[in-house]
């Protein structure tokens, strides 16, 4: 019969050290792709779900849009000051900020005043420094899914559908809205917008608590701008007609 082998006492050390060894390296690589992924969220991409109807028809309850965090700087994180200014929010971008009220909340709306200016709404229609933007009106009654956040139910409502075009050096930024039946209001502002804010809006105007509630967005709670809804889930399960689907890729060409 064979005797079994016995390990040299110094080769019984090696086992608890090499363990011991890999266990630290498996830690090292888990931080190091923690220190990445933190690092993209933070200066670079972040995903936002949309839990409201105030930005309908653009973006739908339920859509999860990717956040661009660079497109206007670098911000430092967990606070709202920049680190490099690299560009500033035009007329037209779809931002996600923090409300500048007492109790923060991450929301996301369009920018329709830049600073320096001053915006009202007059009939419906948007005036910037008194000049009135254009809009045309592309579907009356136009029938939609929204989500009440109160009772989380969807419930089917009906707005007027219009394409509102905002021009610009770059040229113009078209972007739907929706305007309710009955609206709330005939003349809403004026609202005018200090140095380094910008003025918000949601593109469902008539059911959207934005600046016309909480006022004007230092530049440094903007986050970043949203350009892409990687992912969608409705009422009825996933919507793959918005996967990867381009903000304001909806809006019909002239």
């Amino acid at each position: 019969m064979g005797t079994a082998r016995k390990e040299s006492p110094a080769a019984e050390a090696a086992q608890p050290k090499s363990r011991v060894r890999r266990a630290l390296e498996g830690l090292r690589s888990i931080a190091v792709a923690l220190a990445i992924a933190l690092a993209v969220r933070a200066f670079l991409f972040e995903p936002y779900s949309i839990p409201s109807g105030s930005m309908l028809p653009t973006l739908q309850v339920g859509d999860y849009v990717v956040v661009t965090k660079f497109a206007y700087g670098i911000r430092l994180p967990f606070t709202n000051k920049m680190l490099w200014q690299r560009a500033l929010p035009r007329r037209g971008d779809v931002v996600v900020f923090e409300r500048p009220t007492a109790v923060p909340e991450t929301l996301i709306k369009r920018v329709v005043g830049l600073p320096g200016e001053t915006v009202e709404i007059i009939d419906g229609v948007l005036h910037i420094d008194g000049v009135p933007q254009p809009r045309t009106l592309l579907q009356p009654a136009f029938v939609f899914d929204d989500y009440l956040e109160s009772t989380r139910t969807w419930v089917s409502a009906t707005a007027d559908l219009y394409v509102e075009a905002f021009p610009g050096q770059d040229g113009e930024v078209r972007h739907l809205v929706l305007q309710a039946r009955q609206p709330r209001r005939y003349h809403e502002g004026p609202y005018r917008v200090p140095e380094g804010h910008v003025l918000v809006f949601g593109d469902n105007r008539d059911n959207s608590t934005d600046s016309r509630a909480f006022g004007a967005v230092p530049l440094g709670n903007i986050r970043g701008r949203a350009d892409l809804v990687g992912f969608s889930w409705g009422k009825r399960g996933p919507r793959l007609d918005r996967f990867f689907h381009r903000i304001d890729g909806d809006v019909p060409a002239d």
